[in-house]
């Protein structure tokens, strides 16, 4: 700013500094991601057993049962008007990463080396009422019921929420028998 020559250029860097200043300090900058998780349980490979993680020498199998699922969750939510793309590795040891460890963000090239030490906070505190991760805390809403009929933006308010807040949905595959039981009892 102190460079420009020209006064009216530097009105208006002048007046985005101020803009930005006043973003900043109204907490009214916020970053708006949303994730989709798809889940894969061992009975969609025909598994049965205890419960835990799924067989490592069947992952290759496991990867292409789940590029259909992710690829309709895709073109579903293009269908919609909203644009979707699958994280790669890296991206997804970032987004963990930070959620875990909001004070200290890495660069990207530093994500190499043991996933659950990069990953893992130095602490963990849990009470009944909240949850204590590092220096942070953190308390979980479990929503139980929707409304039955919803208008269009109705979560429109919990979304524009202006502090930060993640929200997750958690939709599980059922059978289309039983839905139909459940609705027609309904």
């Amino acid at each position: 700013l102190s460079k420009q020559t020209n006064p009216s250029l530097g009105n208006q860097m002048q007046k985005y500094r101020d803009f930005i200043q006043s973003m900043a300090t109204n907490n009214s900058i916020l970053e708006k991601n949303f994730y989709i998780a798809i889940p894969f349980y061992q009975l969609d490979l025909g598994l049965k057993g205890k419960k835990g993680s799924l067989p490592n020498d069947r992952i290759e199998e496991i990867k292409k049962a789940l590029y259909p699922r992710r690829d309709h969750v895709l073109n579903q939510l293009g269908r919609l008007g909203l644009k979707g793309k699958a994280l790669t590795s890296e991206e997804l040891m970032a987004l963990f990463h930070d959620i875990f460890n909001l004070d200290t963000r890495l660069p990207k090239k530093e994500y190499q080396g043991n996933i659950k030490d990069l990953l893992a906070p130095q602490s963990v505190e849990i009470d009944f009422s909240s949850i204590k991760i590092d220096k942070r805390y953190y308390k979980t809403l479990f929503v139980l019921d929707y409304p039955r009929f919803v208008s269009p933006n109705w979560l429109s308010p919990l979304i524009s929420f202006d502090h930060t807040l993640d929200i997750s949905f958690f939709i599980y595959p059922t059978e289309s028998s039983d839905a139909l039981s459940d609705l027609h009892r309904k």
